[in-house]
């Protein structure tokens, strides 16, 4: 790939940063003049991975959108069979993660998330309703947590 296409790619569909982390898996010359160097790396291979990452995401997004999706069910569902109190379980998971500070202050990464999640229009009226002590039932919290905090 030529540098002037180079250049024009980037303006149109990414930026160097991005695409540059592909570059991590090829190997760099260890001796001579080009020492530190990447061998045999051409622009357009980064392009190419860029291209299959993004195709590979497409592809993977409705199915993880399912999983999380059915695994809440799940997790709701085992919760009503065994007669759990929806708010207890939320109350005890939120405060499973309380840590102190070298301050002193307490500091809870789940709050830290669910507040982050309070900008979201989609979210910002659940999140108001329960913030002021985190008091969610669990029908309710598994919207406002990440897939990737349900999964811890």
């Amino acid at each position: 790939m030529s540098e002037a296409e180079a250049t024009d790619y980037l303006i149109r569909n990414s930026n160097y940063f991005r695409l540059r982390a592909y570059r991590t898996g090829f190997s760099k010359v260890e001796e001579g003049s080009r020492a530190g160097q990447y061998a045999n790396l051409d622009f357009k291979m980064l392009v190419d991975l860029s291209v299959i990452d993004m195709l590979l995401r497409y592809e993977m997004l409705p199915l993880t959108l399912d999983i999380e999706h059915f695994a809440k069910v799940r997790l709701l569902n085992e919760i009503e069979r065994h007669g759990e109190d929806g708010y207890a379980i939320v109350r005890d998971f939120i405060s499973s993660y309380n840590s102190t500070c070298p301050d002193g202050t307490v500091s809870n990464h789940v709050c830290d998330e669910i507040a982050r999640g309070a900008s979201s229009p989609y979210l910002v009226d659940l999140i108001h309703r329960y913030k002021p002590g985190y008091e969610f039932p669990a029908w309710s919290f598994v919207e406002v947590i990440t897939f990737g905090e349900y999964c811890t």
